[in-house]
Order: C-alpha cells, then structure tokens, then sequence
C-alpha cells in the first residue's frame, strides 16, 4: 500500500512540476527601468579643442563635457584669440550614454604617440580628466580616434545650447598658432 501512495505522490509531484506558472513578462511596479551604460572609464571632465586645416569650418571650436551632463561649447575665429560666441548645455541621460560609448571606445595607448604632420588634418588638444588621473595630447590622431572625436562634436552641436559667458578651456591656448608675423599677448592667450 505504501507503495500505491508513493507512486501517486511522484505521479502528482511531476503533473505539477509541469503545470508550473510562467514567469511574469510585465510587472504591476510603476517604477521605471534604469538602463545602465557598461562604463569601462569613469571621467570627470573631457576637453578638447580643434583647430581645422586649410579645409571644413571657418571657426576653430572648444568643448567641455562634464560628468554632470554639463557642456560648454565656444567658437573661435581662427589663428585669432577672438571668441566668436560660448555656448552652454545639458545632455540628456541617452546622450550622455554615447558619450560613455564614444569615450570607451578611445585607444588612450595610441594618444600618448600623436601622429605625424597631416595634411589639412585639423591639429588637436585634448585634457582628459579622469578619476584614476589625467591624459594630455596634443597634435594629429589617428584616424579612428579622430572620427570619435567628430563623433563627440556632432553629438554636441546637435544639442540644445544657450549662449553664456566667457568660459575658460585649458586646451585652447595649445592649439592657437598666429599667423605669420603676428605675436600675442599673455593677456589675449590668458582670455581662452
């Protein structure tokens, strides 16, 4: 008899087993997902400034993106210490996550050897302020960090900016060269 009652305990454990509910596609919690970016490099500040060939924009451009979705953005005339206009914003959560993807995707070994003189290539100054330090270039990149670099100034002029005040950038000095004959003066250099 006990064996009766143990075969019908395994035959009702397994009916059961299979009759299992499924798994809950869609919750009743009114809380939204949070999408988490996968962030290899953390940074505080990411500056860079540009200075074009003979070729693209007639304004050579500065931008700041801060850690908190913060960015300034200023034109420059170029070979000139006018600024032209600044430019302040903030980036929304999805832009700030493809600048995570684009600053994830800098090879930071290739910019301590910049590349040589390029050809109408635009002449670039980079600060990376990071939590674990910083990282300074100055010079040509390589093609692929350059196109990351465009990426990231596309990603900024698409935003929505205001007009601001004067803000300072440390790399825009770096890339000022004067035209021939022409000096300036600490003052006008200290003003970028």
């Amino acid at each position: 008899m006990i064996r009766y009652v143990f075969i019908l305990l395994a035959i009702l454990c397994f009916t059961c087993k299979e009759q299992k509910q499924s798994e809950t596609i869609v919750t009743d919690d009114s809380e939204p997902v949070k999408h988490l970016v996968n962030r290899n490099v953390y940074f505080k500040k990411i500056t860079f400034s540009i200075l074009y060939g003979m070729s693209r924009d007639e304004f050579d451009k500065d931008i700041e993106i801060l850690a908190d979705n913060t960015f300034h953005y200023r034109l420059r005339e170029r070979y000139m210490p006018t600024i032209k206009a600044n430019y302040t914003g903030v980036l929304d959560s999805v832009s700030i996550s493809k600048v995570y993807e684009i600053f994830d995707a800098i090879d930071f070994n290739k910019l301590k050897f910049p590349e040589d003189d390029a050809e109408d290539a635009p002449e670039v100054s980079i600060y990376f302020t990071m939590y674990n330090g910083e990282l300074r270039m100055k010079g040509y990149l390589d093609e692929m960090i350059m196109q990351n670099i465009w990426n990231l100034m596309e990603l900024i002029e698409a935003q929505e900016m205001k007009q601001s005040t004067n803000h300072k950038f440390r790399t825009a000095k770096d890339v000022l060269i004067p035209p021939p004959g022409v000096m300036y003066t600490e003052a006008e250099l200290d003003s970028l």
